[in-house]
């Protein structure tokens, strides 16, 4: 059995030399990483929470940078902003959203738990229960604008994350349960997945025509925008998950958002251009009234026509 305490194990060390702390996790970074994403911090008081009290004090700068880890995920919150810009540009300015999803993917630093960004679905969700908990773990957050009573200047982390204390832990981890508790519902925890809801004006998905889906969402779009004629009502009703997470990157109701979810549909790359379909396609929604709900997606189009176009233009016959 080991004699060791926990007190034996060092939380913090000095800072010598060039070395500096990483923003996000606060352990010392020296080597190639050191003075790529240098960023100086701005201290303007200091919180003093026996007394109730913030002391403004004199500015002064603080330098941090990232670590390889952090400097991975960054590049991964970077990449998930551009795969699904459409989406993302509604969030805010391209540095914006990178900011907050570094502060999410903080959160796998600080549970051990990977956090899934393949979907605008995974970001808007990632983002709604894990973003507060993300940003509050930050090593940076620790001194600017206020430094805490506890953070001292001039010491790191001995192990990533070691600053952040239980309570805060806990919130990163019930936001997390929370997050992977909404994915168990939106992949499917039902042996049958559910038709729309009861009071939906269309039993069907409005864009492709599927009577099932694991996720409802509620949807008001015009019959001109689903491909149909010119009306003066607009078309209320629900869109499955595929079109929801497809309306999510394209950002509105057309051709573009439909053909793009026909095409994956139809199991073809998204890399494949939407202008592959010719055709004006037209969603379930703009169908006439009473036209039953389609057991597979978009099987009220000609899609074995749509394939075979789809195979000319790629010289396959």
């Amino acid at each position: 059995m080991s004699t060791t305490s926990p007190a034996a194990v060092p939380v913090a060390v000095q800072l010598k030399g060039s070395l500096l702390p990483c923003g996000i996790c606060g352990v010392s970074v020296s080597g190639p990483h050191l003075q790529r994403d240098v960023t100086e911090l701005t201290i303007s008081a200091v919180d003093h929470p026996r007394l109730g009290v913030r002391e403004l004090t004199p500015q002064r700068s603080l330098a941090v940078t990232r670590c390889a880890p952090r400097r991975r995920r960054l590049e991964r919150a970077r990449a998930a902003v551009d795969a699904f810009g459409a989406f993302a540009s509604r969030l805010g300015s391209r540095s914006f959203v990178v900011d907050r999803l570094e502060a999410v993917l903080a959160v796998e630093g600080v549970t051990g738990t990977a956090v899934g960004l393949s979907s605008p679905r995974d970001l808007s969700a990632a983002l709604e229960r894990l973003n507060v908990a993300g940003a509050a773990a930050l090593w940076s957050t620790r001194f600017a604008p206020v430094q805490a009573s506890d953070a001292r200047v001039g010491v790191a982390n001995a192990v990533p994350f070691a600053h952040v204390g239980d309570d805060l832990r806990q919130a990163a981890r019930d936001g997390l349960a929370a997050l992977l508790r909404s994915r168990l519902l939106r992949t499917g925890s039902v042996t049958i997945p559910a038709g729309p809801p009861a009071d939906s004006a269309r039993r069907g998905c409005l864009l492709c025509g599927i009577e099932r889906s694991d996720v409802w969402e509620a949807l008001t779009a015009s019959t001109r925008s689903l491909g149909g004629r010119p009306s003066a009502e607009p078309i209320e009703g629900d869109i499955c998950s595929v079109g929801s997470d497809v309306l999510a990157d394209v950002g509105f109701v057309g051709q573009k958002a439909m053909k793009r979810a026909l095409l994956s549909a139809l199991g073809v790359a998204h890399s494949f251009a939407t202008d592959a379909v010719e055709k004006t396609i037209r969603g379930w929604g703009s169908m006439p009234d009473g036209t039953p709900a389609n057991r597979s997606p978009w099987a009220h189009l000609d899609l074995e026509a749509i394939r075979r176009d789809l195979r000319e233009i790629a010289g396959v016959r």
